[in-house]
């Protein structure tokens, strides 16, 4: 599973559960100092599959990280804490440049912030 941060209009969370590949959602609740109060920052946790093996997937995935030869300290650590929680942040992708599977690239991609602008202007 893997977590993005998006802004999303409030009136639509209920509509984001509903996506395909959407496994959950955590409000991110501290003062925000947004512009349009309508908007809330999201933490949204992405599924490959709503099947029961995608713990196992997940691992799988991040095991191929870990087995990577000569794999930086704080990069171990990341996918270590990862395989941990259950999920990885698109954050960490981003910032210790581990390589990111196709299939959450993909869903990253798709769950863009420019896919849930359009999707809170067209409700």
């Amino acid at each position: 599973m893997i977590r993005i941060n998006r802004l999303i209009k409030k009136s639509v969370i209920c509509d984001v559960l509903q996506l395909p590949n959407v496994a959950k959602i955590e409000l991110i609740r501290r003062k925000s100092n947004q512009k349009d109060p309508t908007v809330v920052r999201v933490c949204i946790y992405l599924t490959r599959s709503h099947q029961a093996d995608e713990r196992a997937e997940f691992n799988g995935v991040m095991g191929v990280i870990l087995n990577t030869p000569n794999i930086p300290n704080n990069t171990y650590s990341a996918v270590k804490t990862a395989i941990l929680d259950g999920f990885i942040k698109e954050s960490t992708y981003n910032k210790l440049g581990v390589p990111m599977d196709s299939k959450y690239k993909e869903l990253c991609q798709k769950y863009s912030q420019a896919f849930f602008d359009k999707f809170f202007n067209h409700k």
